[in-house]
């Protein structure tokens, strides 16, 4: 039998004291754990600030946004990709090995679908992920969008010039250039200008655009529109008024879908340089990234209204095809295309049409061989070759129709669209240009050695240009002579490029 104890009197009172007084304890605990978390979460997330999050600033109707980058994790690269032009014999393989990076970072930084790379092709060259890179600089840029303190913004009206606003409010044309951070006199309509209160205005602090690594970085304001964001420098021409650039890019993506019948459905990136490139892309004008969505025009105020529309339609016309028909089966197509739809968008301008150019050259027996090989960096060095180009292209959709054109753009199959190589059709083209008039007073050998000039002009300046006042007055009338020539007014190109050399 079981020995049983008796049960002391008060136990089931006892137990259920020790129960209480444990889920008491445990409230505490669970207390005291919560006001802790709280506690922790309010130290690890603070409210932004002004120094942690987006400060603004309003231009006109846009809004000017600046945000920081996030600070990376020193344990994870820090991708600063560069530009690479591709030259002659280059494979991705050859290109991967040069920088350190695989095959495959190459073609998906730059939406590559196959190993072919063509001539002058930019490509972005990131860095390899084995790669470690130190965190990027905090960024100090401030948001001051006029050069001169103090200013007051005028709009340009129909028949505005910069001397004779300059006239009309006590001012040199020098003291608006120097407020507005602009290299020329061009001004479009409807542009906002910054008026210094007072004389003389002091020369901004020169710093040429980067067109490699951070773009966020260097480009550190935006405007965003419903079709693209755009991308600029504080205290440079475009932030005087980022509306005028993004009106450019407008009327060239507007044209584009008008003339070609497309549609561009991807958003992309306008990046609007105050200041000539970085070297060794110092004497470009625009650079486009189109696998990447990302388009880079000069806006510095040089120039005239016409030159600005143009470079910046060339450019888009790049991104717009590629994300459209496909990449281009060549150089001479692609540039061709952009130059020819560039050169429609201003055909009423003053700009010297192409046809009459490459007439000219052929006469001149220097028109170049399209269908051989040819070089392109950049309209400043190479003019000739994207003239002959784009004319070229225009035969093409003047003779055979835009969709003919679109076909052969990816394809490059000539005879399958054409019914003819590139050879025939080069020859056809050559016979149509010997009819072309040339205007009277237009000397076609006159033409080919101003073309040449100017080319050695800016290659021997922008060797040692570093944006010295007296190089920016030189640089000035050497623009200026960029366009009497695209003008064809010679006899005005060699005055402006005497004039350079005696500033020079």
């Amino acid at each position: 039998m079981l020995n049983r104890q008796p049960r002391p009197k008060n136990s089931r009172q006892f137990n259920w004291l020790k129960f209480g007084v444990a889920v008491i304890f445990a409230l505490v605990l669970l207390a005291a754990f919560l006001l802790f978390a709280l506690y922790s979460k309010s130290n690890i997330s603070p409210a932004p600030t002004a120094e942690m999050g987006a400060t603004s600033t309003t231009i006109s109707t846009a809004t000017v946004t600046f945000t920081p980058l996030p600070q990376p994790s020193p344990t994870l690269p820090s991708p600063t990709p560069q530009v690479y032009i591709v030259k002659q014999n280059d494979t991705l393989t050859s290109i991967a090995s040069e920088f350190g990076v695989t095959v495959d970072e190459i073609k998906t930084a730059n939406a590559l679908t196959s190993d072919l790379i063509f001539l002058d092709q930019p490509l972005l060259i990131p860095v390899s992920q084995s790669v470690v890179a130190p965190p990027p600089p905090a960024l100090t840029d401030t948001l001051a969008v006029n050069a001169a303190p103090n200013a007051t913004r005028y709009q340009v009206e129909i028949g505005d010039t910069l001397e004779s606003i300059a006239a009309g409010h006590g001012l040199t044309p020098s003291d608006l250039r120097a407020a507005n951070a602009m290299i020329g006199d061009a001004l479009i309509i409807g542009q906002f200008i910054a008026i210094p209160s007072e004389a003389p205005v002091a020369l901004p602090a020169w710093k040429f655009s980067i067109v490699n690594g951070d773009f966020n970085q260097g480009y550190p304001l935006t405007l965003d529109t419903e079709r693209f964001t755009l991308h600029y420098q504080p205290g440079t021409f475009p932030a005087q008024d980022p509306d005028a650039p993004a009106q450019l890019e407008l009327n060239g993506l507007n044209f584009l879908e008008s003339f070609t019948g497309l549609r561009l459905d991807s958003k992309y990136d306008v990046y609007v340089a105050g200041a000539n490139f970085e070297s060794p892309q110092r004497a470009l004008r625009g650079i486009t990234f189109s696998s990447a969505l990302k388009t880079f025009f000069l806006h510095d105020g040089a120039g005239n209204s016409d030159d600005q529309q143009y470079i910046a339609t060339h450019e888009l016309t790049h991104l717009f095809l590629w994300n459209t028909l496909g990449s281009p089966s060549s150089t001479m197509l692609s540039e061709g295309t952009a130059v020819y739809i560039g050169m429609e968008m201003i055909k009423d301008s003053e700009h010297l049409p192409i046809e009459t150019f490459c007439a000219a050259y052929l006469q001149a027996g220097a028109l170049p061989a399209i269908s051989g090989s040819v070089s392109f960096l950049g309209h400043i060095f190479d003019l000739q070759n994207y003239y002959s180009a784009g004319c070229f292209v225009k035969y093409l959709a003047d003779t055979y129709g835009m969709d003919s054109l679109k076909a052969a753009y990816h394809s490059g199959d000539y005879a399958g669209v054409y019914g003819k190589n590139l050879s025939s059709l080069e020859s056809d083209w050559r016979i149509h240009l010997a009819a072309v008039p040339i205007p009277e007073g237009l000397n076609p050998v006159e033409l080919v050695s101003s073309v040449s000039d100017l080319g050695k002009s800016y290659e021997s300046f922008f060797s040692g240009f570093t944006g010295s006042p007296i190089q920016r007055e030189a640089y000035r009338e050497l623009d200026k002579a960029r366009i009497a020539l695209l003008q064809g007014n010679l006899i005005q190109m060699r005055n402006s490029l005497n004039a350079f050399e005696a500033i020079r």
